[in-house]
């Protein structure tokens, strides 16, 4: 529209609406094309399903405390664990990560995002 208002012009203003556009279209394809909201939602995904094994390890920890657990219980739970942790290390697959990733963690709980205790930092 901008460009049939400036039609009688002859200065490169009538071309810029043209060029914002063909921007917009370019970085909206990499958008698409780099699919950055599912790479997002996987990771979130993956994140709850070690948070859900975890939860259930401090579970586990829990019976064995009170003795509620027999020996062969809590090795089939143990079994049961190490096959969810191994099926959402498949899946984790397509997710990799990097260095920067591993830093911003870093940096996060550094800066009290999330709080552990030294013994729970070493092991």
């Amino acid at each position: 529209m901008f460009y049939i208002i400036t039609h009688g012009d002859t200065n490169w203003i009538k071309y810029f609406p043209l060029i914002l556009a063909l921007i917009s279209a370019l970085l909206s394809g990499f958008q698409t094309y780099l699919n950055f909201q599912k790479r997002v939602e996987g990771h979130r995904r993956i994140g709850n399903k070690y948070l859900s094994v975890m939860k259930k390890c401090d579970r586990l920890q829990g019976y064995v405390a009170d003795k509620a657990i027999t020996n062969e219980g809590l090795i089939c739970e143990i079994e049961n664990v190490a096959n969810e942790t191994f099926n959402i290390n498949i899946e984790s697959e397509t997710y990799p990560t990097n260095r920067y990733d591993y830093e911003q963690a870093k940096k996060g709980i550094e800066n009290g995002e999330e709080e552990y205790t030294e013994k729970e930092l070493n092991i």
